[in-house]
């Protein structure tokens, strides 16, 4: 789904993140803000789901802004860090993934990154990582 600031004129600037189906799986205030607001903003399950986000947003007079995600191989590069193996054939991997799969790529590698650590597998080679769209797997 993407990542959204949202802002009123009382100084709110939250940002939120969504996954594929909607579901909240990031959520960064950029303002002062209290633990109570916090809690009854997600106990009303106010901005959990996507659709009730934009609800919320639409009834309260919130601006809402998409933040276009960086999707560029060195994003990817830095964020999968081991830096081994054939850049410049790795670039041509990244460059031939769709949007989608580089969003979900990017993503995963964190939870892979996890399941390498409790498992004590190696990590692939990043183009290893691409070519065989080891997000994909199950972690």
């Amino acid at each position: 789904m993407g990542k959204y600031l949202i802002t009123n004129d009382k100084g709110l600037k939250l940002e939120v993140a969504y996954d594929e189906s909607g579901v909240l799986y990031a959520l960064e205030f950029h303002c002062d803000v209290t633990y109570d607001r916090v809690r009854r903003l997600l106990q009303v399950n106010d901005i959990i789901t996507y659709d009730n986000m934009l609800l919320l947003t639409s009834h309260f007079k919130m601006k809402v802004a998409e933040i276009a995600e960086d999707l560029s191989f060195d994003r990817f590069w830095n964020v999968y860090s081991y830096k081994v193996g054939n850049k410049t054939k790795t670039e041509k991997l990244w460059n031939a993934l769709s949007d989608a799969d580089k969003t979900t790529c990017l993503r995963r590698i964190k939870a892979y990154k996890s399941y390498l650590e409790r498992t004590g597998i190696a990590q692939a080679y990043p183009e290893t990582y691409l070519r065989n769209r080891r997000w994909e797997d199950q972690y």
